[in-house]
């Protein structure tokens, strides 16, 4: 006879379905996570990143006028530093410049002539003066 009051007996889940049911609500968490990252993508910037090794140094830069991004590349032994960019319509990187920094260097006390706007011939009749060493 069975009654409003009889109990239910519940079989014990069999381990392998418990596996396969954790593993799927796995499944599932990292499908709507992949999704979410992938309804999101978030735009990257290397500005300000350097990088040194050996003797050289390598840092990216980028100009507002013309939105492109720059990587300069600096042999310190031999003072020279190369300036690149990427070429999209070429997908491939150009060299834009390279400079000899021992040339932009100057000695301790020495001036820099420029010229003067009212001054036609292109003398420096007003120089500025070097930076003096701080002790």
């Amino acid at each position: 006879m069975t009654g409003k009051h009889d109990l239910v007996q519940i079989e014990p889940v069999d381990r392998g379905f418990f596996a396969v049911g954790v593993l799927s609500v796995t499944a599932v968490m990292l499908f709507v996570g992949i999704l979410i990252v992938q309804m999101f993508p978030a735009t990257v910037h290397a500005d300000g990143m350097s990088v040194s090794g050996g003797d050289y140094t390598m840092t990216v830069g980028a100009l507002a006028e013309t939105d492109e991004e720059y990587i300069y590349v600096i042999d310190m032994p031999s003072s020279k530093m190369a300036i690149y960019r990427f070429n999209v319509t070429k997908h491939r990187i150009e060299i834009i410049q390279g400079i000899e920094l021992s040339e932009l260097r100057t000695p301790m006390g020495e001036t820099i002539p420029i010229a003067d706007e009212d001054d036609d011939s292109g003398g420096g009749s007003s120089p500025i003066p070097a930076p003096t060493p701080t002790p």
